[in-house]
């Protein structure tokens, strides 16, 4: 089994975790969240929820080019108490707000944890390897889907800005007291990614926001 996870359309901030066992059979548009779906005719791409949504499906995530496809990873010290973030300069939404070190997956990556590992060293100057990545949230609106992955290593003090977008480490209880400004869904992705509770992951979140991508 999957879990999934619907946003509360009357507690933005509430999050109910469910089981499902198709990731992505499940209507992504927010306060929707209905697991009974049909296939739409003459439409092999989407599904329909019972409630009449018409969506993207599994399917068209991992072959539809329209679908844009995004990683985004935190890599902690080994204790957890600290995280790598990068103060990202675009997109205008994000721009001077911290967020996870990633970007949108390109043809030539054999994986998602292939793509983070590649993005990691691009930006923050510390070589990781596929293996060293754990898919722990992916995020899936309409139109993107972004793969949230976490790594723990004693390489954190190593990283260094290797582009136009600052890279550098934070204490985790500053950024969970608000000391820091962030991308709004870092409040709840970064605890996800160190909790210990033994949920199965990855948690799967649905969301009709486009903002939520991490894009590059």
């Amino acid at each position: 089994m999957r879990a999934r996870a619907s946003i509360n359309p009357r507690d933005p901030g509430a999050v109910q975790v469910t089981a499902l066992q198709n990731p992505y059979g499940f209507c992504p548009v927010t306060g929707c969240g209905e697991p009974g779906v049909t296939r739409t005719r003459g439409i092999p791409t989407r599904d329909r929820c019972a409630g009449g949504h018409v969506y993207l499906a599994e399917r068209a995530i991992q072959t539809n080019p329209a679908i844009a496809r995004y990683v985004c990873g935190f890599m902690f010290d080994p204790t957890g108490a600290l995280v790598v973030l990068v103060r990202k300069n675009r997109p205008a939404w994000q721009a001077g707000l911290l967020n996870g070190v990633g970007g949108k997956i390109e043809p030539q990556d054999a994986s998602v944890h292939a793509a983070q590992a590649r993005e990691f060293h691009e930006e923050a100057g510390v070589e990781t390897q596929p293996a060293d990545w754990e898919e722990f949230a992916t995020l899936v609106g309409p139109d993107f889907v972004v793969h949230m992955l976490r790594t723990f290593s004693d390489d954190w003090h190593r990283v260094a800005t290797q582009e136009t977008e600052e890279v550098k480490w934070f204490p985790v209880n500053a950024l969970r007291a608000g000391a820091y400004a962030t991308v709004r869904n870092l409040a709840f992705l970064i605890p996800l990614a160190l909790d210990k509770s033994g949920i199965q992951l990855p948690v799967i979140f649905n969301d009709g926001q486009p903002d939520e991508a991490s894009a590059a």
